[in-house]
Order: structure tokens, then sequence, then C-alpha cells
């Protein structure tokens, strides 16, 4: 049976991003390493993206940075899924994945911007998609939304039952 390569995402330019390093940790300490080639993309505080290569102690402890890191991005191309490690001389080497697993937390991380990023990538991820996410993440369209859809059901029904009692007089 092959294994599933997985991309785990963990970091971030957010405030919360020490409970990603947390987070990410504490999963992939749990995924079975005979089902999963585990692929780590750690995203610094500033933003920028680096596969990393090294002992999940360091990510947790926050010293990832310190290990073996290479620069990278995330391929938008649905022909080439997967990261781009990008070399000094300019060049870069393809890091195909089958599916991506972020472990990101607050801005840029739960509220739908890396989601589409994935969606335009043609990559499964885990997790809800972009708007699911930005909703959730807005609390106060997390309140209207719901709102809206119950008027609407609750119109509809409305309707329905008046033109049901117009059918029987």
């Amino acid at each position: 049976m092959s294994t599933l390569k997985l991309a785990v995402i963990f970091g971030g330019k957010s405030s919360e991003y020490p409970v990603s390093l947390h987070s990410a940790a504490s999963l992939i300490r749990s995924l079975h390493k005979d089902k999963y080639e585990l692929i780590f993309i750690g995203i610094s505080k500033d933003g920028e993206w680096f596969a990393y290569d090294g002992d999940v102690d360091a990510i947790e402890h926050d010293t990832w940075m310190d290990g073996n890191i290479t620069p990278c991005v995330l391929s938008c191309s649905t022909a080439q899924k997967g990261f781009l490690k990008l070399k000094e001389d300019g060049s870069y080497e393809t890091l195909p994945v089958d599916c991506i697993f972020p472990v990101l937390h607050g801005k840029n991380g739960e509220d739908g911007t890396i989601q589409g990023l994935f969606e335009l990538s043609g990559i499964p991820y885990v997790g809800c998609d972009h708007m699911s996410s930005a909703i959730c993440m807005d609390k106060e369209m997390a309140h209207i939304v719901p709102l809206i859809c119950v008027y609407t059901r609750m119109n509809i029904w409305i309707i329905d039952i008046f033109m049901k009692k117009q059918k029987l007089s």
C-alpha cells in the first residue's frame, strides 16, 4: 500500500503562532507514520514559507528555523500539485503532495485566506472550505447567516401553508 504525501503546515503570520506550533507537534506525533509520508511546511512570523526537514521537538519549541529549512512556495498550478522548493541558483525542486493539513490558528489560518489558496492549487486539504472558514471567523457574520437562513425558510414555510389553505378553499 502506498503512503499518502501529507503536507503539515504550521506557524503563520498570526498572534497565535505559538499555539500553531504546539498543535502541529501534537498532530505530527499522533499520525501513523506507516500511512503518511509527512512533509513539513513552516510559515515564519513574518509570513515566509519554508520546507522543514527536522525534528518535531524543534517545531514545538520554536527552534525549527534554526534547522534544515528551504524557502518554498505553494504551486497554484493544478498541473503541478505541491510545493516548489526554491534553490539559491534560482531554480526550484518540485515537492508533490496529495493532501494538505493546515495547523494554523487565527488570522490567515482560520479565516478562509489560506483555504482559498489551497483551492486555487487544486490540492485537497483538511478542514472547512474558504467560505465556511471566513464566515465562522467573522463572529458578526456567523450570527447573521443562520438568521437569514431561518428567516428565508420561515417565509417559504408560511407561503407554503397559505397556498395549501387557498387550494382547500
